[in-house]
């Protein structure tokens, strides 16, 4: 009696918990089972994440735009790309406005924004100091310091291009308003400086390079006179067609050689111009201001998807409770 009993015991316990597979109707009973520790997880989770955000420094964003001054020579060419709603690099590829949302990235540019001193007003008093102490970085590691503290600016800096017009446009995030402000403000700063020196490094290159080339030409330029000069002195009648057809090639040559250099010439002196050039290669159309208002902080999002993370740990834990059940009825 005692053994038909205990088999039915078992029978009612499996006939009452089925194995269940993933299907949306075990779901729907896994649920209606477990619907108190599913909630509870669920509103654990979003009341958890609303918390920790109410309590999270709020953050300020200020925003700059610019846009790069056309080349020579390209402007045809980028305004027909334009009427059909593309942007094309001018003139090279560190010309291009994709390259100085890369360059906002890399350490040429942040290094010398992060070491640099800033002045914050904070209510009545201003606190001036570097911006490690602003972020709250420390480490008694010089080296380890500098590289948090880059890598830290380097997630509060944001480039984005805009594909149709080529705007630029930089924003920058801070825990202080004025704090964003004035980095924004150092960024399109170390933007012009890097461009100017790489731009007045090319020119002295290329300064160089079109000094030795225009010593090399007028030395040919003065060798092909002095041919055209000795062959007039010695054939002062020309009358066969042979010295007429020589006395053409050798002017050709000084020709030639007299365009090559008035040409040289040109680039040497715009050269030498861009050496000295201190002017922004960057239009400015949007200059960072303090912001007034604070960045959202997404607690209604955050809170939704904790809210669904939550109801998902409660089912799995549900769905293991009744496996460890099943297990010990079993046993």
């Amino acid at each position: 009696m005692a053994d038909l009993l205990s088999s039915s015991t078992e029978i009612g316990i499996r006939g009452m918990e089925p194995e269940e597979g993933i299907s949306f109707d075990g779901v729907i009973r896994l649920l209606r089972r477990h619907r108190v520790l599913v909630a509870s997880c669920a509103l654990f989770a979003a009341v958890t994440i609303v918390v920790i955000g109410l309590f999270k420094d709020r953050s300020y964003s200020s925003q700059a735009a610019f846009v790069l001054q056309a080349a020579k020579g390209s402007g045809g060419v980028s305004g027909l790309a334009a009427q059909f709603g593309v942007a094309i690099p001018i003139g090279d590829a560190a010309q291009s406005p994709q390259f100085y949302v890369d360059l906002l990235h890399s350490h040429q540019v942040l290094e010398p924004v992060a070491m640099s001193i800033y002045s914050v007003r904070m209510g009545a008093a201003t606190v001036r100091g570097d911006l490690a102490s602003f972020l709250h970085i420390a480490d008694s590691d010089p080296a380890l310091k500098r590289d948090k503290l880059i890598k830290a600016l380097n997630r509060r800096v944001l480039g984005s291009v805009d594909a149709k017009t080529g705007v630029v446009t930089i924003t920058v995030s801070a825990p202080n308003p004025s704090l964003a402000q004035q980095v924004a403000a150092r960024l399109l700063d170390r933007l012009n400086v890097f461009n100017l020196e790489g731009r007045q490094s090319r020119a002295s290159a290329e300064r160089k390079f079109t000094e030795a080339r225009l010593l090399e030409v007028s030395e040919q330029l003065h060798v092909a006179e002095n041919q055209l000069e000795q062959f007039l002195e010695t054939n002062r009648v020309i009358m066969s067609p042979q010295l007429r057809l020589e006395q053409d090639r050798l002017a050709r040559a000084v020709a030639m050689r007299q365009q090559v250099y008035t040409s040289l010439a040109q680039s040497y002196e715009q050269a030498k111009i861009d050496e000295v050039r201190d002017l922004p290669v960057i239009t400015v159309i949007s200059e960072p201001e303090v912001p007034v208002l604070p960045d959202p902080r997404g607690l209604l999002k955050r809170g939704l998807m904790a809210l669904i993370g939550g109801g998902a740990v409660g089912l799995a834990l549900g769905m293991w409770l009744d496996r460890r059940r099943r297990a010990l009825a079993l046993a």
